[in-house]
């Protein structure tokens, strides 16, 4: 899939495959690698975020941006781009202001 250009700071929802590791390190014997191939197949991750960053293996999203004087951002997540299924952009119309 070849993944469009995207906009920075733009919302985005992302389905993406995980990344599934063992439970246990080390050594493994066939019966715990076999039982490892069978159950971690890749589950599937939906995701939403504003693109912070991209390179040529990555995609940088974040939940949370500071609006103080110092910039910060918070829940950050890397996503490998051969791992994403589908990208939607998210509408940011507001649907709730509090009055000021």
């Amino acid at each position: 899939m070849k993944i469009p250009k995207l906009k920075l700071n733009q919302l985005y929802e992302i389905v993406w495959m995980d990344n599934n590791v063992p439970a246990k390190s080390g050594w493994m014997d066939k019966f715990d690698m076999d039982e490892f191939i069978e159950k971690n197949v890749g589950d599937l991750v939906q995701s939403s975020g504003y693109l912070y960053s991209r390179d040529k293996t990555f995609l940088v999203l974040h939940s949370c941006t500071s609006l103080g004087v110092y910039k910060s951002w918070m829940r950050v997540l890397k996503i490998y781009l051969s791992c994403i299924v589908s990208i939607h952009e998210c509408n940011s119309k507001i649907i709730y202001e509090a009055k000021k």
